[in-house]
């Protein structure tokens, strides 16, 4: 310890300027790194290895071709059912579908009429007109968006005003293949362990994957910016939002790189104001503020040359790095001057010396303790909260090596001066406390009590704030456009509910020997009408069946006779022999429904039980 602590007082008293100019070499090729710094905002990165239910989504999402999707919100200044609005919103939609990634939208223009006037099941098979057709009356389908239990809370606002375009992301089977062998991987690494092979597997899975999640990543913002850029160009003659999932996680890139700029400039002018009002000498303001600019951009350029990409949570460790940095190098610097101030006939190189000895310990202490509270976070089970704990450790250990490195070798180069230290006058304020104290000990100790009853109880209160909408502020897009989806359109942010039934009776097993065991209830997409729906609710009540059966795909984890598969829309199911399509099956689906319709914090609800009531309408309109 002694012999690395002669190398450490070398380096710094004896080589002061090869010492910085190494610093200087590390921070410039670090600085080179800074481009490729990224930053993540998806689900992957909020998640722990290997997480069941996010498997489990993505093998839905697969499964079932429920890809993302973006809203744009359209309340036109004119009236909204009038042939200027609907010629207006129908090129607008042409125009977004322009746009790469986008499968398909879904708005008012596309939707069949079932209400409008109402018709029976006889007329579905004949055609069913649209918005887009002639002849329509404009009054009876606004009464349908405003009712149909289809498009109730949909399509329609309440208001009558606000209408909104679905555009259909295209499903990336890529991505969900990719990450799904990883995991896979990463599972039985932890579990049963790894040949060789698989290692060698795992580690090209996971290269492909990042690279690959990298570029859909940057795909996807650019979509987003596209479908801005094509928005803008409508917004002269009706009031337009964007919202989804994909452009809230586009939003909060550029928000995660606005704040690194905006309060890490910030803090380097308070840092300036505030060094220029204690010392009052600008070698005293340099050398803290070179100190903690170094200490960003070699940790930056660290996360970005080992490809550790910031979070949204993560990315506030730049804040806190370079006040506690600047504490550190504020804490030599005081002890130097006062050195410097009460020994003065003592040669400089001696004075730097007894302040890197007598600051060490309380430094390293001081970093060390807070150090160990930052790592306690890598117990909270939270991705991103678990990296912003060991980017903090990480980064005050640089912080406490650079503050021990470039300030004692500045003060070594830079002109000796005399400081303009001034007596510490604090030891009047604080006698006060003490004198005070020692009058009025009992009620100090009941003052504190009380205090220690009253924060006890409003512990008990605290409450956890996830109303997602109050994360941002009301001037941006993202507030804007989700207020307007959740207050007319029936929500931003969708709940997929898979319903398993189990094998409980002998009544589960069909004439074909098939056991249902699980089907989806629910869609990503609230417009999507899935077309053997109405199909196989007619067949219910007695129409030819017009499916045939056939082998859906396998090996997935779903039922083989999934009804919801896109193998089996249209073509491939027989109503009868599935549960979830006899009456029994639908009540139940209907009772569930009706249970999350009740509930006050959801908006729409869609599932079969949809069609089924709107079925039992036909039958009522049947001759």
């Amino acid at each position: 310890m002694k012999r690395l602590l002669n190398i450490y007082f070398y380096c710094i008293l004896q080589q002061p300027l090869l010492t910085l100019l190494a610093v200087l070499g590390l921070t410039i090729v670090l600085a080179g790194q800074l481009p490729h710094l990224k930053i993540d905002a998806s689900s992957d990165s909020l998640t722990l290895e290997y997480d069941q239910d996010l498997d489990f989504f993505r093998e839905t999402v697969k499964r079932y071709q429920s890809g993302d999707f973006l809203v744009v919100t359209y309340k036109p200044h004119k009236a909204l059912l009038s042939a200027d609005t609907l010629r207006h919103l129908s090129e607008l939609r042409q125009d977004l579908l322009k746009v790469e990634g986008i499968s398909s939208a879904n708005s008012i223009l596309d939707v069949p009429l079932l209400y409008s006037p109402p018709i029976s099941l006889t007329d579905v098979t004949k055609g069913v007109k649209t918005l887009s057709d002639s002849g329509v009356d404009y009054e009876l389908v606004k009464q349908e968006f405003l009712e149909s239990p289809i498009y109730k809370d949909m399509l329609l606002g309440p208001d009558g005003k606000t209408t909104a375009i679905l555009l259909n992301l295209e499903t990336d089977n890529r991505f969900i293949q990719l990450v799904r062998a990883r995991d896979a991987l990463r599972l039985k690494r932890d579990t049963e362990g790894l040949t060789q092979a698989e290692s060698l597997e795992l580690k090209q899975v996971s290269q492909t994957f990042l690279e690959y999640r990298t570029a859909a990543s940057e795909r996807s913002y650019r979509r987003v910016k596209d479908v801005r850029s094509v928005v803008n160009d409508y917004k002269a003659d009706a009031e337009i939002f964007l919202g989804g999932v994909s452009m809230i996680t586009s939003d909060m890139v550029d928000f995660i790189n606005n704040d690194i700029v905006v309060f890490g400039s910030g803090i380097v002018i308070f840092i300036i104001i505030i060094l220029t009002i204690i010392f009052r000498q600008w070698q005293f303001v340099v050398l803290p503020l070179l100190t903690c600019l170094t200490t960003l951009i070699v940790m930056l350029g660290f996360l970005a040359a080992i490809d550790w990409r910031l979070t949204v949570i993560s990315s506030n460790f730049v804040a806190l790095l370079l006040i506690i940095c600047l504490a550190i190098t504020i804490h030599l610097i005081v002890r130097y001057r006062e050195y410097t101030n009460q020994m003065s006939h003592v040669v400089r190189v001696e004075n730097i010396r007894d302040t890197l000895q007598a600051m060490f310990q309380p430094c390293l202490y001081t970093v060390l303790t807070t150090m160990v509270a930052f790592v306690s976070l890598v117990v909270s089970g939270i991705r991103p909260v678990i990296d912003f704990g060991w980017m903090m450790a990480i980064g005050l250990c640089l912080a406490f090596m650079l503050a021990f490195t470039i300030v004692p070798a500045g003060l070594m180069l830079l002109p000796r001066v005399k400081p303009n230290y001034k007596e510490d006058k604090s030891g009047i304020f604080t006698l006060k406390f003490s004198r005070f104290t020692q009058k009025h000990g009992s009620p100090i100790i009941i003052a504190g009590l009380i205090a220690a009853v009253i924060s006890v109880v409003g512990i008990s209160q605290l409450k956890v704030e996830n109303r997602f909408i109050d994360y941002f502020h009301s001037s941006t897009e993202i507030h804007q456009g989700m207020l307007v989806i959740d207050q007319q359109l029936g929500g931003t942010i969708t709940l997929d509910i898979i319903l398993d039934r189990k094998q409980n009776t002998a009544t589960d097993k069909l004439a074909s020997g098939t056991v249902i065991e699980s089907e989806e209830f629910g869609t990503a997409d609230p417009f999507a009408v899935p077309e053997n729906y109405l199909s196989a609710i007619d067949d219910e009540f007695g129409s030819e069946d017009p499916f045939a059966e056939t082998d859906s795909a396998a090996g997935d984890g779903f039922d083989d006779d999934d009804p919801f598969a896109p193998s089996a829309v249209g073509n491939t199911i027989n109503p009868k022999t599935n549960y979830w399509f006899t009456r029994a099956g639908l009540e139940t689906i209907e009772s569930v429904h009706d249970y999350l319709d009740s509930l006050s914090e959801v908006g729409k609800v869609q599932s079969l039980a949809t069609l089924y009531k709107v079925a039992n309408d036909f039958l009522g309109y049947a001759p």
